[in-house]
C-alpha cells in the first residue's frame, strides 16, 4: 500500500466517495454536491492533509490528517 498527496483530483474523489457506502460514518451515503461544495470551501486542504491510499497504483481509499495549529506565547 502506498500514500499519495491529494492534488486537486476532485473527480476521482467524487467517484470514490459516492460509489461506496461508509457504514461507520455519520453519513454512510455521500452526495456529489456535498463533496464538491466541501472542496470549493477548502475542506480537503485547510487545516488538514488529504492523501490517497493506493493499492497497485489504484486509488482505493482516502486519509485525512487533521492539523491543529497552536500558537504559544
Amino acid at each position: 500500500m502506498e500514500f499519495k498527496l491529494f492534488e486537486e483530483e476532485i473527480d476521482d474523489l467524487v467517484q470514490l466517495l459516492t460509489q461506496n457506502k461508509w457504514l461507520y460514518h455519520t453519513n454512510p451515503l455521500v452526495k456529489e454536491e456535498s463533496i464538491r461544495a466541501a472542496y470549493v470551501e477548502g475542506y480537503y486542504k485547510n487545516d488538514r492533509e488529504t492523501h490517497w491510499l493506493l493499492e497497485e497504483g489504484e486509488k482505493v481509499g482516502i486519509l485525512f490528517i487533521h492539523v491543529e495549529v497552536r500558537i504559544w506565547c
